[in-house]
């Protein structure tokens, strides 16, 4: 049975697709640039790009633009790429798997890399490990995605020539793309895991299990990290976003052939339709992973009830 506080979710859930799509709309409208004219180049003559706005529908008025937008959302029709002229549907459904390819890598990346250096400095609270995790964190929440992609580029592919500089392809392209864009979350990640499990360790029921002569291991993997993940999953929930605003950049310097990078390329170009249809996706697939985390809620800890 569906809890209030899900039905009620699900209930928003179309409310903020709509102001996304509002918003987006207006704004991408407003940005300086003139479609007709980047397509046809500073040659052009006027009576040629107001006949190419005319074609392209851009010379009619922007509410009568924005209700033929939202009708289209209305029976799923994102419209039709204003340069390539192919249905915006098909080109985010060709790039959409890339780029949740890359999303989940890098939060893959990020969990295993995080949550046991989180644990260890736990369990060893103000040691050099502890220390030396912090630091790294710090370091890690820091360099932002853009900087960190080009180093990686310069020692991995360029001096170590260990891997590919960009593209995509196998298991060995997606390596660099999914450290520089997990490197954030995992350092968020590890300093959240360290604190939840100090506290979790000083719990009571903790004590109780040492007392009743419960391995180390299963006081820390059964007892304490259980209860400690519970708000770690808040933050991955909330970090899915951070990832996928955080792969436009990523994608870009890698030359990944994602929605991020298209998104580029079609804000460069002013092409409307395949920017509303990116920042679309994008919105409904942070508050799909926000629900996800919410649900796990209840698997992790059955005393809370959504």
């Amino acid at each position: 049975m569906i809890s209030p506080a899900i039905r009620k979710r699900l209930l928003m859930f179309p409310i903020t697709v709509f102001f996304v799509c509002t918003v987006v709309f207006f704004v991408i409208h407003l940005v300086p640039g003139d479609p007709a004219a980047l397509m046809l180049g500073e040659s052009a003559e006027p009576g040629d790009i107001e006949a190419l706005r005319s074609q392209l529908g851009l010379d009619r008025p922007l509410g009568a633009q924005y209700t033929s937008y939202l009708v289209g959302l209305l029976r799923l029709d994102l419209g039709r790429s204003i340069w390539t002229k192919e249905p915006v549907l098909d080109r985010i459904l060709d790039r959409y798997p890339a780029t949740m390819e890359l999303a989940l890598f890098a939060m893959v990346f990020a969990v295993v890399f995080a949550i046991p250096i989180g644990i260890l400095s736990a369990m060893k609270p103000n040691s050099l490990i502890d220390r030396l995790a912090m630091f790294l964190s710090v370091l890690g929440v820091s360099i932002p995605n853009f900087f960190l992609g080009l180093v990686l580029i310069v020692v991995f592919s360029v001096e170590l020539d260990l891997l590919p500089v960009s593209g995509r392809g196998g298991i060995e392209h997606i390596i660099l793309p999914a450290v520089t864009l997990g490197l954030g979350m995992s350092a968020i990640l590890a300093r959240m895991t360290r604190s939840q499990m100090i506290e979790a360790l000083a719990s009571d029921y903790v004590r109780t299990a040492r007392a009743k002569g419960l391995s180390e291991f299963t006081v820390i993997t059964k007892h304490a990290l259980r209860n400690a993940l519970t708000p770690v999953v808040t933050i991955l929930g909330l970090q899915m976003g951070a990832l996928l605003t955080g792969a436009i950049i990523t994608e870009t310097i890698f030359s990944y052939e994602g929605i991020g990078s298209l998104m580029i390329q079609s804000i460069a170009r002013r092409d409307y339709p395949q920017v509303q249809a990116c920042v679309l996706v994008i919105a409904i697939s942070y508050v799909l992973a926000n629900l996800f985390a919410d649900l796990t809620y209840r698997a992790l800890d059955p005393r809370i009830r959504l």
